[in-house]
């Protein structure tokens, strides 16, 4: 483990804005702080970096793990088994950088409200919590995650998506447009529901459900997902079951 940097971290925490996160050491520039900053720690085993997460997973805002190849003949945590500690703490792997032929090293962080949560990251820390892995840090954070954050990396998320009751119930009232939209191929369906909950803005995913409602009232597709002369759908013309409500 490189000297140093869990003991430079903190330092740098504790300091105020206007202060050298180093303190007084004149010799430290900006390029040699953001050095010193991203030289990675290495762990040997997962049980050593969760310890080093219980120490400090909720003082430090960063941290570069190292991980040696299997080439190289040195003992270390696998990258799957350092995001599963990650998760367990509410933190989050991010940004990768290779530092030599014999090992690579990415940046561990907390997660915040606002983070992305894969649909393999909810399904493992799931699992995590069956296994009385996680911490309550982890909890928290999985607890306060937003739903239109959740499962949006997953391509499958496009052929599992489902409108919200509330806006399930907003589209039957329309008993026309929902009759004409029951009529679609699966395909068409299940892309329609995508385009509408993938939206990242509340206000962006009512439109186009007033859009979707609309032109199914209309009894037509939505333009932007037909190709232009074809009634079908767009590079997702597949046949997949389709959910429009929960």
């Amino acid at each position: 483990m490189p000297p140093g940097i869990i003991q430079i971290r903190k330092k740098r925490l504790s300091t105020s804005k206007t202060a050298s996160p180093f303190g007084k050491a004149s010799w430290l520039n900006k390029s040699n702080v953001k050095s010193a900053l991203e030289d990675p720690v290495f762990f040997a085993t997962a049980a050593d970096f969760r310890t080093w997460l219980e120490k400090h997973h909720d003082n430090l805002r960063e941290q570069w793990v190292g991980f040696y190849r299997k080439n190289s003949g040195r003992p270390s945590i696998t990258w799957p088994e350092a995001v599963d500690e990650a998760l367990c703490f509410g933190w989050i792997d991010g940004l990768r950088k290779t530092t030599d032929e014999n090992c690579y090293k990415i940046r561990f962080t907390p997660r915040k409200p606002t983070s992305n949560w894969s649909a393999v990251n909810i399904r493992r820390i799931q699992e995590l919590v069956n296994q009385s892995r996680v911490r309550p840090a982890g909890l928290k954070a999985f607890e306060r995650r937003a739903p239109e954050k959740s499962g949006i990396y997953s391509y499958e998320n496009r052929y599992s998506a489902v409108l919200s009751k509330a806006a399930a119930k907003q589209f039957r009232s329309v008993r026309s447009a929902w009759e004409f939209f029951e009529q679609q191929p699966a395909s068409y369906r299940q892309t329609a529901i995508w385009w509408v909950v993938s939206a990242k803005k509340p206000a962006t995913r009512q439109k186009r459900l007033e859009t979707l409602i609309a032109d199914s009232k209309a009894k037509r597709r939505i333009k932007s997902l037909s190709r232009p002369g074809k009634s079908s759908v767009s590079s997702l013309d597949i046949i997949v079951p389709a959910k429009p409500y929960n």
